[in-house]
């Protein structure tokens, strides 16, 4: 099958399970329509398609029998598509775009179809991790609209919010979880002041930042769970970049769904693929704009990607305070064992 240009990739990353059977992608050709790609050894699947809407009930439609080519050019068409592959023996595989499509977005993607606890899956379409949506289009609202999101938590700080609000656009918006809060940034700050900082430096800096973030903002994600555990979702979390905040509630929830560290590494990765640095505006005088202003271009780098060694720092100061993730996650964010158990049942399959 011949494809002029792949412009934007989401590529899911696999383990070997009942639920994630053989390793499969989903692309963007130049014209939007989806390129579904799979290796199931040769033997043939029948691929399926599903389109979600907020207000209609879902219907899967067959649109490959027993295709045994290893790859689907699904056309353009409104709406999110959720593609499925059967094999012959009944397992199923679900796929969709990780990265929305979105004019104006930033990091915003879905945290579906990792592989999770006991063969399970984390469902698509349920759990959206983002940036800052201050520019979002009224076609990006539109498009968030179908996807029924039904809660927003923003991770910013008042300052962060009120210089880039997000203005929903819509008579549906989502339930907003903000906290008012003045962003700390002594702990970066003292690190990247020293002279002659290097990017090692850097990043060494970074993960003991990170080694702050589950305390520093536990009272933040509290609420994301326990909106979570009220079912109250189709749910957003987000903060400016959708990376460092958000990336350690994006950890911090995949780890509790029961998805290996391997695969939570590799989704707060993609930050590195889907973050889109904005430009400062002219005469800002937030303090991290007066923080980032002030480094070396090489440190700036650093501080604008991620490294797996920051959430590991980050896990490891849960263990070494509260002795394991499971306790951490009792005494600092009210999820208990059955509170787990619940996340589970809500958001796998």
């Amino acid at each position: 099958m011949r494809i002029l240009k792949l412009v934007v990739t989401a590529t899911l990353a696999l383990s070997s399970t009942l639920a994630l059977c053989f390793p499969a992608t989903v692309e963007k050709s130049g014209n939007d329509d989806l390129l579904i790609r799979w290796d199931n050894g040769g033997r043939s699947v029948d691929v399926w398609v599903e389109y979600r809407a907020a207000d209609k009930k879902p219907e899967r439609e067959l649109v490959s029998r027993q295709d045994s080519d290893g790859q689907y050019l699904l056309p353009a068409k409104a709406g999110r598509p959720y593609i499925f592959l059967v094999t012959a023996d009944g397992k199923q595989q679900a796929l969709a775009e990780r990265l929305l499509p979105l004019q104006g977005g930033n990091n915003f993607r879905d945290l579906g179809g990792y592989a999770a606890a006991k063969g399970r899956a984390v469902k698509w379409g349920m759990l959206y991790r983002s940036g800052t949506m201050v520019d979002l289009t009224s076609n990006d609202y539109h498009y968030l609209d179908s996807l029924g999101i039904r809660v927003v938590c923003d991770f910013r700080s008042t300052e962060e919010r009120t210089s880039e609000p997000t203005q929903w656009q819509s008579s549906t918006a989502p339930q907003r979880k903000e906290t008012d809060y003045v962003l700390d940034m002594k702990i970066l700050g003292a690190g990247l002041a020293k002279p002659n900082l290097s990017p090692a430096d850097a990043r060494q800096v970074f993960a003991d930042f990170y080694k702050e973030v589950p305390f520093t903002f536990a009272a933040q994600y509290k609420e994301m769970f326990a909106e979570l555990l009220a079912g109250h979702a189709p749910l957003a979390f987000n903060c400016s970049a959708g990376k460092d905040r958000t990336g350690v509630a994006s950890a911090l929830l995949l780890r509790a769904l029961g998805v290996s560290h391997e695969d939570i590494i590799a989704d707060y990765l993609l930050s590195n693929q889907y973050y889109k640095q904005r430009p400062s505006k002219p005469g800002a005088t937030d303090a991290t704009s007066r923080m980032l202003a002030s480094l070396p271009v090489d440190v700036l780098k650093v501080l604008m990607g991620v490294d797996a060694q920051y959430v590991d720092a980050a896990f490891a100061a849960i263990n070494e305070r509260h002795g394991s993730f499971e306790n951490y996650m009792a005494k600092e964010l009210g999820v208990d064992a059955a509170g787990m158990q619940k996340l589970r049942e809500l958001y796998t399959q």
